[in-house]
């Protein structure tokens, strides 16, 4: 697998948190390597105020960020996702259609932080924790020398980073 931009299509549910969150960071972290793209399955009407709160305060540029729906990215003029990464615990691999050129799917199952519980102030902790669970996850992704690897290879190493929760 080797060329030289890669898209990566972050899925969650509504496309209104963490999937925005993680595209805003891999196109801010990516050095001009990966183009980043969210969708959801059952979108949100509108970004939740505090994940681009959350966004702003890290000093991530949020400009361009709009909820969409993943059939955006099933027919959408000839171009190819070449990962598709869930990060929604209640979207799995199984719940997605079928890309165009079989991109790789993982799940980076991540909590939500919409469904914290608490005054602002607690909930904007609840967020700051999971920019920084997709930051870490991220970060590992943007760095991993992706045309050197065996497919085989790079789909296990990306199931880890799936694997690993925060510690708190």
């Amino acid at each position: 697998m080797h060329q030289d931009v890669y898209r990566v299509l972050f899925v969650g549910l509504e496309n209104a948190a963490r999937s925005l969150m993680a595209e805003a960071l891999l196109r801010d972290l990516s050095g001009g390597r990966f183009e980043a793209f969210s969708a959801g399955v059952d979108p949100a009407g509108a970004i939740d105020p505090l994940a681009v709160r959350t966004l702003e305060l890290a000093q991530i540029p949020t400009d361009g960020l709009r909820v969409k729906q993943i059939g955006e990215y099933l027919n959408g003029g000839g171009m190819n996702i070449d990962f598709v990464i869930v990060v929604s615990d209640r979207v799995g691999a199984d719940d997605l259609p079928p890309f165009p050129g079989n991109p790789m799917v993982v799940n980076w199952g991540t909590d939500d932080p919409r469904a914290a519980d608490g005054t602002e102030p607690e909930r904007q902790v609840v967020y700051g924790r999971a920019l920084r669970q997709l930051r870490n996850r991220i970060e590992v992704f943007a760095n991993l020398s992706i045309e050197r690897l065996d497919r085989l290879v790079l789909q296990a190493k990306l199931d880890v980073l799936g694997d690993v929760r925060p510690r708190d």
